[in-house]
């Protein structure tokens, strides 16, 4: 498989990530909840590749001692179904 590329800079937040890459910095690869709005106003644009899927494993977390609400226990059977492959 091919090397991979030592990354030039890292940060924690997605907009300083967009900003960045808007900026000429060099490109990214971020969620598309996280580039949405610098897509819609046209600032950054999508690059179609060939590849591997970008898919990732997202988990669900709170405190131990918190008791889910209905409201909570609602958000996680909408992502469970959301998440399905079948």
């Amino acid at each position: 498989h091919a090397e991979r590329p030592e990354p030039i800079a890292e940060f924690n937040s997605n907009s300083t990530i967009c900003q960045c890459v808007a900026a000429g910095m060099g490109p990214a690869v971020l969620s598309q909840l996280a580039v949405a709005g610098s897509l819609d106003q046209g600032k950054l644009v999508e690059v179609e590749f060939e590849g591997p899927s970008l898919l990732r494993e997202i988990r669900a977390i709170w405190s131990r001692n918190h008791a889910l609400s209905a409201t909570e226990q609602k958000m996680l059977e909408i992502a469970s179904f959301a998440g399905r492959t079948d």
